[in-house]
């Protein structure tokens, strides 16, 4: 057995806790929501005595590391091409550019997910990089707008 404690937020200026009692296969047995280090401490110490742990039977998580527990380690970059209107009139040269680009990033081996949005001003390509988010809701928010994009304009489908 182990105790394994995951500080999964901050709230007011106070750090939340997960502290759980894990099995030999690793599996949760109990689990304690607790809030500030002395109230952690506690929980940690308690579960410790009680199943006559020693301290190298304990782990943390920090919260960039539980935030990003849910990401795959192979997320894809997100590359957003904003083109100018005008370019998106003619079908063709668009479905030839961004087979193009496309082409590119598959042929060196690269994991993008590429779009391509229409704008009336400056042209420019955004990166947004999965791994280095470890706000929940950025994360969630990526998640939900890659998703919809996906969907608009059927990603995948033939």
């Amino acid at each position: 057995m182990k105790v394994l404690t995951k500080n999964y937020g901050i709230d007011n200026g106070e750090r939340k806790y997960l502290t759980y009692l894990m099995d030999e296969n690793n599996k949760p047995l109990e689990c304690f929501d607790t809030n500030g280090e002395v109230e952690r401490s506690k929980i940690e110490n308690e579960l410790l005595n009680k199943y006559d742990l020693s301290v190298d039977e304990l782990g943390y998580m920090t919260l960039e590391e539980y935030y990003r527990q849910d990401i795959k380690k192979d997320e894809a970059l997100i590359l957003v091409f904003y083109l100018h209107e005008s370019n998106f009139t003619n079908q063709e040269m668009m479905r030839s550019y961004s087979e193009s680009v496309k082409r590119y990033f598959d042929e060196n081996g690269d994991n993008v997910r590429l779009f391509f949005m229409r704008t009336e001003g400056q042209e420019k390509i955004d990166c947004v990089n999965p791994v280095y988010l470890t706000d929940r809701s950025e994360i969630d928010k990526l998640n939900d707008l890659t998703s919809k994009l996906e969907e608009i304009f059927q990603v995948g489908v033939d």
